[in-house]
């Protein structure tokens, strides 16, 4: 085979093997677009995955916000709807038990409260017995048959009964704010009391027990620490801060608002009762005020 011969054969195995070289590299390039499309999607799909598991969980926190919030609305309404199912009741007992030209409403009106107890336990160790308890009864009672009118007050509320209203400049509320009122509600934490007056008298102090799932500090926000849980809350207006406050504390500040409960009543004209009956009404409120800086309710 002579040189002619060769170059053409190796021309003719060459071209072909050009023709695969370039189709490899055109094969290359399609393989490197279609790794660069295939990592984009994947890319894609992470973050899209990673969007959903962010959006379900915002979802879902979001939901249980909601529902604790609903949850905490309802309880307010249904204590709230309590607290004036309670009002309206004690009012219209009140009414009933006022109303004038009944023989056996002023029976009613002259029958004894009933009597208060109150128990005090002391505990002593000895060699006998790792503890002992004394048990220290207090009694107290209160009737209306004996109540006689304090000329001074009685002229005092007939004069503000001409032009009633809550102001602490009236001659009645400012012996009553003096002797009853001020000393009811003078607590170790004198600020936070002054504010609960004045919500008191604006009528927006909301007042509740605590739920019996809730853990209760042993503090009361008007008296300091308390030997035992504090089970009620006060809440000044309508904001959600609520302010923890002991049994006693609570008696002495739901027996003022009782008292400026059965004012408001007078002054909206809803007590239809002689001037008699609402003397000796607000005699009895103000003696659970001073019942309740004691220690004693009849409730």
């Amino acid at each position: 085979m002579n040189q002619t011969a060769v170059q053409q054969l190796c021309s003719e195995q060459t071209e072909p093997i050009r023709c695969s070289q370039q189709e490899l590299k055109l094969k290359d390039g399609e393989v490197e677009k279609l790794s660069h499309v295939r990592d984009q999607v994947v890319e894609e799909l992470d973050e899209l995955t990673s969007s959903l598991f962010q959006e379900a969980y915002d979802m879902v926190n979001k939901a249980k916000e909601q529902q604790a919030i609903a949850e905490k609305k309802m309880l307010e309404s249904a204590n709230k709807v309590e607290m004036l199912q309670a009002e309206v009741s004690a009012l219209k007992q009140m009414i009933r038990a006022t109303q004038p030209n009944q023989s056996t409403v002023q029976s009613q009106r002259c029958v004894a409260l009933p009597a208060v107890l109150g128990w005090a336990c002391i505990d002593k160790s000895s060699e006998v017995s790792s503890q002992l308890k004394y048990y220290v009864l207090i009694e107290c009672s209160y009737s209306t048959t004996n109540v006689k009118l304090n000329a001074e007050y009685f002229q005092e509320f007939v004069k503000w009964l001409g032009r009633p209203s809550l102001s602490r400049e009236s001659g009645f509320l400012a012996t009553c704010y003096d002797d009853d009122i001020r000393p009811c509600i003078s607590f170790k934490n004198r600020a936070f009391a002054d504010n609960i007056l004045v919500s008191v008298e604006r009528d927006i102090l909301c007042m509740e027990a605590v739920a019996p799932q809730v853990s209760c500090p042993n503090y009361c926000s008007l008296s300091g620490p308390s030997p035992k849980p504090c089970k009620f809350r006060v809440k000044l207006d309508e904001s959600n801060t609520w302010h923890f406050i002991s049994q006693g504390a609570r008696d002495r500040v739901a027996a003022v608002c009782d008292f400026y409960s059965y004012l408001r009543y007078i002054i909206r004209g809803i007590v239809k009762t002689d001037v008699h009956s609402m003397f000796r009404e607000l005699i009895r409120l103000r003696t659970e005020m001073a019942l309740s800086r004691l220690g004693l309710t009849t409730k």
